[in-house]
């Protein structure tokens, strides 16, 4: 893909309309869902959840990586075909290491339904990203962007629909799980699949894969760990707590994790798109420098003024009983800011061929979080377990980003420089907006609210305006 302009920046609209319209879908859905469930079927969900993600992050060994790096199109089928047939063989090892499992400690049908719902959720989840890969391989932005919509509708019915007629979180499982089939079904439809697998040989299959071998080596195991850090955490806290406070954490996430989904991943995307040219051509710094200070003009400052009313907005659109989601979604803003900001640079790791110390940055993140839960059991609170959590991945990102500008050839000092100046703005904004709050709330809620909202609308649009005119310098 080529670093014009024009073109980097009609990718990047593309995928986040379509990221945006299927995160609109799904959030916007969530308060018939969080009316239609109790928060510890969401409890089991994020469980659920966290062991697919767990799973699916190595489902072809992260070959599909290679695919929008292929010199042509017969290197990217011939990748793609690996990594599709290695997908099929890890859902069928997880299904017999599931079942084999459950005749061990002899565990009722039930389980091996959700077994079964498991490997098709990996299966589904590899088909999708391999797919997704070879869309942005073919320049297929516009294909994606359906993707992401057909999706969000998908999931959105399925736990609706199952919801109103079968109690308990299966129809919020099976939702995700119809999602994935509809991604793989427009993705399949709008590929050029059928007419290039004709150029498909087991030689040369073989023959790619060997040349991308440290995919599997360094980069897998990477992102089992990076799936880790995130996961494990909220499996160790079904532990420790109940599902009813996991199902709290669970819906803040979905919610702070929207803005992820919806610029993050799409940014991401693109970015990995230019990445190995942008390297070639030593211009890696320079792309990764302005996407840094792009992803942060439009969400540090909307995230801080936003905050103070995230506990009672959460409150009036999912229920009166999900009121502490909106209090944990608040402890979580640190978290999902940084969030936003790293992973799209993540794919310079891939880019500049530093796999090992991804590898080792990921294990860094697993320890760190895992400690911070430790942490949190024993306080015994579930409030500042979720706290110490946060805190510890804003700064394993903040860490990691550094990494990332060093390896890159990006001028750290700008990137940082410019965080830091907008970390006191949006600081003198939460401080105005508790003030605000304090005067305007009890006499006003709906003003107070509106005030608030529009701040953070007014915050967004203008760091937009920046990082567009920021992603024109590249």
């Amino acid at each position: 893909m080529s670093l014009k302009t024009g073109s980097s920046i009609k990718s990047i609209f593309q995928l986040v309309g379509g990221a945006a319209a299927g995160q609109l879908i799904l959030v916007g859905t969530l308060p018939i869902v969080s009316r239609i469930y109790q928060p510890e079927d969401f409890g089991v969900l994020a469980v659920f959840a966290a062991i697919l993600a767990l799973l699916s992050s190595v489902a072809c060994l992260r070959y599909e990586a290679a695919i929008p790096l292929s010199r042509n199109s017969d290197e990217a089928i011939n990748i793609w075909s690996g990594a599709s047939i290695l997908s099929v063989v890890f859902s069928v090892l997880v299904f017999a290491g599931g079942c084999g499992y459950a005749i061990y400690n002899d565990f009722g049908l039930s389980f091996y339904f959700y077994v079964l719902l498991l490997s098709l959720g990996v299966l589904l989840a590899g088909l999708n990203v391999s797919l997704l890969h070879y869309a942005i391989f073919e320049k297929k932005f516009k294909l994606a962007a359906e993707m992401r919509i057909k999706q969000a509708v998908m999931a959105a019915l399925g736990r609706i629909g199952i919801g109103l007629v079968w109690s308990g979180p299966v129809g919020l499982i099976i939702g995700a799980i119809l999602a994935g089939g509809g991604g793989v079904y427009t993705l399949l439809r709008g590929l050029p699949i059928r007419s290039n697998t004709s150029n498909v040989r087991k030689i040369k299959m073989k023959m790619f894969l060997k040349e991308n071998i440290k995919l599997p080596m360094y980069s897998a195991p990477t992102s089992l760990l990076n799936a880790a850090s995130l996961q494990v955490p909220v499996i160790i806290l079904s532990i420790i707590f109940n599902a009813k406070e996991v199902g709290f954490f669970a819906l803040a996430m979905r919610v702070g994790t929207a803005p992820l989904a919806l610029i993050g991943q799409a940014v991401r995307q693109v970015y990995l798109a230019n990445a190995g040219e942008a390297y070639r051509k030593k211009n890696l710094g320079k792309l990764t420098e302005n996407n840094a200070i792009s992803l942060a003009a439009i969400s540090i400052i909307p995230a801080f003024v936003i905050a103070p009313i995230l506990p009672d907005l959460t409150r009036i659109v999912f229920g009166n009983e999900w009121l502490k989601a909106g209090s944990i979604l608040a402890l979580l803003a640190p978290w999902m800011v940084s969030q936003l900001i790293t992973s799209p640079l993540s794919s310079t790791v891939i880019a500049a061929g530093h796999q090992k110390g991804g590898l080792i940055s990921q294990g860094i993140f697993l320890i760190v979080r895992v400690f911070a839960v430790f942490l949190g059991y024993l306080s015994g609170d579930f409030f500042k377990t979720i706290l110490y959590l946060s805190i510890s991945s804003c700064l394993c990102y903040l860490f990691y980003s550094i990494w990332v500008f060093v390896i890159s050839g990006a001028k750290k000092k700008r990137v940082l420089l410019f965080w830091m100046l907008s970390s006191c703005a949006g600081a003198s904004f939460y401080i105005f907006a508790v003030y605000l709050k304090s005067i305007l709330f009890n006499a006003n809620i709906a003003l107070f609210s509106t005030a608030i909202i529009a701040m953070a609308v007014i915050s967004f649009a203008l760091g937009a305006v920046f990082a567009k005119r920021v992603i024109s310098n590249v």
